[in-house]
């Protein structure tokens, strides 16, 4: 339960490191998408979802360090 509270600190402290990163985030989180998905609903590259979903998996884990 401590982890769940501290993951929603971060998420209300956070300024998005990138729009496009957050959206991807809270697609694969809360709409359940694959990045495949995520790219088609967003009409982007599936490559470029991978970029950011890589640099928002950093940025998160850096924070909950």
């Amino acid at each position: 339960m401590a982890e769940l509270e501290e993951v929603g600190g971060v998420r209300e402290r956070a300024v998005a490191p990138d729009v496009d990163s957050e959206e991807i985030v809270e697609l694969r989180f809360l709409g359940g998408l694959s990045l495949p998905e995520v790219a088609q609903v967003l009409a982007v590259p599936l490559r470029t979802v991978e970029r950011h979903w890589n640099f928002a998996r950093a940025w998160l884990h850096a924070e909950l360090d």
